[in-house]
């Protein structure tokens, strides 16, 4: 039997280099928006600043550009050979 430790280091090693399908990056915008769109009612609603748009807008772009880094991150593990990156240290490539 494998340790936790043996089976999340597996489980990490699978999720980085794995491409996010079209379908799968749908699905997660559409997820940030509907849940930032709830945010975003409730401020709405108790007439805060920052409303429904405001919430879904900052979750679409935050929820796009995660998705991007992903894909760059990966494209350029796989160009450059590396073994683990980090998808959300971004900056960190363009050195």
């Amino acid at each position: 039997m494998q340790s936790a430790a043996a089976t999340l280091h597996e489980l990490a090693q699978q999720l980085w280099t794995l491409r996010i399908s079209p379908s799968d990056a749908l699905a997660r915008t559409a997820g940030a928006i509907a849940l930032s769109g709830l945010i975003g009612l409730e401020r709405e609603r108790r007439q805060r600043a920052a409303g429904l748009r405001t919430h879904m807008l900052v979750a679409l772009a935050t929820a796009v550009l995660t998705i991007m880094a992903f894909e760059v991150v990966e494209r350029v593990a796989v160009a450059e050979g590396l073994a683990i990156a980090d998808p959300l240290r971004l900056a960190a490539l363009a050195r």
